[in-house]
């Protein structure tokens, strides 16, 4: 930011820096045109005085100029390797002031058609910067029959989200020069790759920034400066942003308070520490906070204020809970001479991350020692883990009485990251896990004592019980810093060798010699407060649910000896190598699969009852109500009260257990979700249950059928053997075996596209075929169609999917394509003990009839052509080996790789139908390779789309209008995706004048809502959509062109949202005959209009992140809905989220294009 000629000219960094901070952004200017004026600083407009000395900006350090430095020598290294190459460069000089000069010389580059333009100068309006490189290309543009991409380099390892927005402006800028925007953006990373990014999934995101950017500084008032505490970051400032929190005395200063809390506490009128401290336990209940958490919060602001005058923090033993006793300081355990002081240092900065340093304190010889273990690659970060693991799970071996302390989750999340992503020290990381070896002092610390500091990190205590600690890196944030100082200094690798990294040893070995004093003073507390060690394992009292219960699996032998043999150099054919182990992988993928949930099992255990309340798996703070039990047949059933919004997947008729004692089982008979009550009943004989009691959920389903059908296939693949050469076909990524058909498209596309299609699935041999169906093109249909066809040519077919309605759905649809077709009637089967089958009206008919489940339905397998549908658990049993000429997945993107091996040995031929740009597959574990995909998506390679040659896309839906398909088309299917010439006609007549709100009749309306601190539910966005509805009653809907159109009703509506929270505020606000719920429940399903309201304030307060709010898939499915208008009712700050990420830069592009289509030009 500059003034430049009298006017202010921004810059791409500019852009990034507000995403960053608003308040950085105002402050900027503010000196610019004010502060560096000054001679006495003065800031107004605050509400109070600010000292003049903390109106500087923050000092910077050596590393951003040792970064500029070698930053410039990798530029001018790329500079001086295009020239070696031959390349024509123009270079631009960097004339003083304006750039006017460098504006003029870079546009006659362009139009001259050079090949290279270095340091071109960019400019338009009061935008303007310089682009490391253009580089030519062929194609029209408004400079002739070329135009010009940007290149920008970066010294990083990987590409950033701010390379990326600093690329888009400059395309921005492109654009406006030659008239084409560039369909591609290059960063030049310090490893010497370019990567290639497509513009449009970032650019739409640059764009609301910039303009965002625009407003904010549109309405710049020196005299009012906006508040440090409404931003989520200070720039440059951050120093004067803490030297006005602390003068307001603002509530974010308490420790581990939420921005949810806060505004709870500010709507309450308690907007500073000194008053929440002040507050006191006769304070009137705080609307929507706990009484247990508001106490807790006072009493942290009570500790922090009386600790400001004292050497040491004061602090408070929390007393233990009658109740649930298992928490805080009764999580440590004896000491023990063997015990383990861990921690790690990581760097987040490139793709992946890296591990870099595993650091561990242990007693030998009678003193404290420091290990550690280094990784500056990958293939030095998993011998780094593997070596660490070998190590302390061999001393554990040797003495059971061990555990390994660490503060926080980090460690451990890392280590099972790390053995999932390598597929490495399963079982040894397994075993300690279930040994409960480690312990979380972080989670001792919170739960059993309230210290009066700001925050609870490691280094904010410590001052408690050792001395405050010296050396150049003091901080986890620190020591990311000095890595990436060590990556741009080329110093040695081994820390004798470099002075930074010697820094960082010294570091993180504090780190874990601090965790050696801070047991010991824990421990002391401990005993003070005659607490007892309650073991984890005495709380799991049934052993045989823990995982990797029972005696060993010959699968996991197979894999480790796949494994073992291309460790030995045994595997020389590159393919092999690749199949061989990825087939070892799927082996175990069930096993790592169920590890996640097993975790949260344990964690949950050690929950406190907030941390359940925010889990929407579980349901916490439930207490008893005056109800008497009463008999439910043999058992007893107790009622229960809770928060009504409290946001829970748990469903009546759920198993579920208790936290405090997992030898009870509760079953969940009934839920009132709106009046917040339950009832759970318990067996016979079984003791009540406590007044306060949490629910977390029994998630353990065994895949053992389906594990043995993969291990029959891989031991067949490892003998030489095909045992089935479809899933071969797969496996290696191979186009279909068609009989007849010699190459290319596999549909010409010339007549009827389904009778195509049905010939083509007909005439595959012993192969797979993909069916990809976007949204509305009827992919249910076509299948029909094709098995029809198949079971009335003599085939037998088998239908799978993920979900028995997805089955039973498919049944259906041969039923009626057999009706409409006529013949004889299709014989239809049904494998599975599934209770709701048996009122479908076609089981009663006796169309569809019902085999049973396991052996008993393997053993009632009919003779002769028909249809049977089931489940991966039936089709991949033993009995049906080889039973079926073709198997048909359906929804194949939600359908893991694993369960297709593990079911492919039924069937001759495969046909995967689905699409993996709707709802995904639901994977939980870390899988190494390729082995936690779904067989779409290991098939398709990161593809959106499957090739002609490769399958078969249906290219044209039936429901959505071309103004809604358009963004569908774009955004998700590469363009591909086409409109029925009938779906134009759809039509929503608004009444004249229209609404606030909805102002058009066919497309996408983005309505922005402001709100904030919501995160699973929002009565703003409530408020619009009863506004939305009323606007909508009012008009006509037509459903083709030229019908009459009639009144539109509450049945023309679906209305979407990802919390369960927010559903039920819709229902009741609407009413009964409203169309409400999640995504999940209204696949398949369409309407003329669809009204998301997508709840979270911000990407921060969103509960699951913003993988799952801003879902590619999840927006696909939902807005995809629509026929005619698909309303988007969202934050207008979920717009411009601060990304940490490219991919979730990604996932912001996607929302940010979704208004860009709303918008009225």
């Amino acid at each position: 930011m500059q003034i430049l000629n009298s006017k202010l000219m921004y810059s791409p960094s500019d852009i990034v820096t507000f995403l960053e901070s608003e308040f950085g952004s105002w402050m900027d200017r503010w000196w610019i045109e004010v502060g560096s004026k000054q001679k006495t600083k003065e800031l107004a407009g605050l509400g109070t005085a600010v000292p003049p000395e903390a109106i500087r900006k923050d000092e910077g350090d050596d590393t951003f100029q040792i970064l500029l430095e070698e930053g410039l020598k990798h530029e001018k290294a790329f500079l001086a390797k295009l020239k070696k190459n031959r390349k024509q460069v123009v270079e631009i000089e960097q004339t003083k002031g304006s750039g006017e000069e460098s504006l003029k010389a870079t546009i006659a580059a362009m139009k001259a058609g050079a090949e290279c333009i270095y340091q071109a100068r960019l400019e338009d309006g009061n935008l303007a910067g310089w682009a490391d490189f253009l580089f030519r290309l062929d194609g029209n543009s408004n400079l002739g029959r070329h135009h010009y991409e940007v290149s920008d380099c970066k010294l990083a390892n990987s590409t950033k989200p701010y390379f990326l927005l600093q690329l888009c402006a400059y395309a921005e800028l492109l654009e406006r020069l030659q008239g084409k925007r560039p369909e591609e953006i290059r960063v030049v990373l310090g490893t010497g790759e370019t990567k290639s990014h497509r513009t449009d999934r970032f650019f739409f995101y640059y764009r609301e920034l910039k303009q965002a950017l625009m407003e904010f500084q549109k309405s710049f008032d020196a005299s009012k400066p906006p508040r440090p505490q409404d931003s989520r970051g200070y720039g440059r400032w951050s120093g004067l942003a803490d030297a006005i929190l602390r003068k307001i005395d603002h509530l974010s200063l308490v420790a581990r308070i939420t921005r949810n809390q806060i505004k709870k506490l500010e709507d309450a009128g308690i907007r500073t520490v000194a008053a929440l401290a002040e507050s006191g336990p006769d304070f009137d209940r705080v609307p929507r906070l706990s009484d247990q958490m508001f106490d807790r919060l006072r009493r942290q602001a009570s500790l922090q204020i009386r600790s400001k005058e004292q050497d040491k923090p004061l602090f408070e033993v929390m007393p233990p809970d009658t109740e649930n006793n298992r928490l805080g300081l009764a999580l440590l355990p004896p000491l023990s001479d063997a015990d383990v002081f861990f921690d790690m240092e990581g760097f987040p900065l490139i793709q992946g991350g890296l591990e870099y340093l595993f650091g561990a304190a242990c007693r030998e010889g009678g003193k404290v020692v420091f290990k550690d273990w280094w990784a500056h690659d990958a293939i030095q970060e998993k011998r780094a883990f593997e070596e660490f693991v070998d190590w302390v799970h061999d001393r554990w071996n040797r003495n059971r009485s061990l555990h390994i302390y660490h503060y926080a989750a980090y460690e451990v999340s890392a280590l099972k990251r790390l053995m999932g992503k390598y597929g490495s020290r399963e079982d040894k990381v397994d075993e300690l896990l279930r040994n409960h070896v480690f312990v979380d002092l972080y989670t001792v610390v919170r739960q059993g004592v309230l210290i009066g500091t700001e925050g609870y990190g490691l280094k904010d205590i410590e001052s408690i019980f050792r001395e405050k600690r010296a050396g150049d890196v003091t901080s986890a944030a620190g020591s990311v810093v000095a890595y990436h100082r060590w990556l741009a200094s080329k110093q040695g690798q081994d820390w004798k060798d470099s002075p930074i990294l010697e820094e960082i040893r010294k570091y993180n070995e504090q780190d874990c010699l601090s965790l050696v004093d801070l047991i010991g003073w824990l421990k002391d507390l401990q005993r003070g407060n005659s607490i007892s060690w309650v073991d984890p394992a005495s709380r799991v009292k049934d052993q045989a649910m823990a995982p990797e219960a029972g005696s060993p699996k010959p699968w996991a032998a197979l894999a480790a000896s796949l494994l073992q043999e291309i460790a030995e150099g045994k595997v020389s054919d590159p393919e092999r190598l690749r199949l061989q182990e990825l087939l070892a992988f799927l082996l175990e993928f069930h096993r790592r699969e169920a590890k996640p949930m097993w975790w949260r099992f344990f964690a949950r255990l050690a929950m406190e009852d907030e941390e359940l309340v925010d889990d929407p798996d579980c349901l916490g703070g439930l207490t008893r109500t005056t109800a008497q039990p009463r008999a439910e047949k043999r058992s007893i059933a107790y009622e229960y009260q809770f928060d009504p919004a409290q946001d829970t997947k748990l469903e009546a008729g759920d198993d579920c257990y208790f936290t405090h004692d997992q030898s009870l089982w509760p079953h969940l008979v009934t839920i009132d979700r709106e009046a917040g009550r339950l009832e759970i009943k318990l067996g016979p004989g079984k003791p009540a249950p406590p007044t306060r009691v949490a629910l977390i959920p029994r998630e353990s389903v065994s895949a053992e059928s389906i594990q043995k059908g993969i291990w029959r296939y891989v031991q067949a693949w490892h003998a030489g053997e095909s045992g089935s050469s479809a899933l071969d076909d797969l496996l290696a990524r191979r186009s279909p075996r068609v009989r007849g058909h010699a190459g290319g498209p596999l549909i010409a596309a010339k007549g009827d596209f389904t009778a195509e299609a049905c010939d083509i699935i007909s005439r595959l041999e012993n192969s797979i075929l993909c069916v990809q169906g976007p949204p509305g093109t009827g992919k249910t249909t076509l299948a029909a169609a094709a098995i029809l066809k198949l079971v009335r040519a003599g085939k037998r077919i088998g239908v799978t999917a993920t979900g028995h309605k997805t089955i039973l759905n498919v049944l259906q649809a041969i039923h009626r394509t057999a009706q409409q077709v006529g013949g004889p009637a299709v014989p239809l089967f049904r494998a599975g003990n599934v209770e709701s089958d048996k009122e479908e009206p076609l089981v009663k008919s006796k169309a569809i009839r019902l085999l049973g489940s396991g052996q008993p339905a393997v053993d009632a397998l009919p003779e002769g052509p028909c249809v049977v549908g089931g489940t991966a658990w039936f089709f991949s049993n033993e009995g049906v080996q080889d039973s079926f000429d073709y198997l048909f997945i359906d929804e194949a993107g939600q359908f893991s790789l694993a369960n297709v091996v593990g079911t492919g040995l039924c069937a001759r031929n495969l046909v995967l139908v689905g699409d993996q740009m709707q709802l995904a597959q639901p994977i939980q574990g870390t899988h190494p390779g390729d082995s936690g995909q779904s067989a779409l998506d290991y098939l398709l390679q990161g593809r959106a789309t499957i090739p002609p040659e490769f399958g078969i896309f249906l290219e044209k839906t039936r429901r959505m209008h071309p103004d809604v398909c358009r963004f569908i088309s774009d955004a998700v299917y590469e363009g591909r995706l086409t409109t029925d010439p009938a779906t134009s006609g759809h039509r929503i007549v608004l009444p004249s004048p229209a609404g606030a709100h909805v102002q058009r009749e066919t497309g996408i309306v983005f309505v922005p809502v402001r709100h904030d601190g919501n995160s699973l539910g929002s009565s703003e966005e409530a408020d619009v959509v009863e506004q939305i509805v009323r606007e909508l009653l009012g008009a006509r809907v037509q459903d083709n062109a030229g019908s009459p159109a009639r009144a539109l009703t509450l049945e023309d509506i679906l209305f979407v949202a990802p919390f369960n929270v927010q559903v039920r505020e819709l229902k009741r606000r609407l009413g009964p005959g409203a169309r409400v719920g999640s995504v999940d429940k209204f696949q398949g399903q369409e309407a003329h209009v669809v009204v998301v309201s997508m709840c979270s304030s911000t990407l921060e307060d969103s509960p699951r992140g913003a993988d799952f709010l801003l879902s590619p898939n999840r927006i696909n499915v939902a807005v995809s809905r629509a026929k005619t208008l698909a309303v988007v009712v969202a934050s207008p700050a979920l717009l411009t989220a601060r990304c940490e990420t490219v991919g979730q830069m990604e996932l912001v592009n996607l929302l940010c294009w979704l208004k860009a289509s709303g918008t009225i030009a």
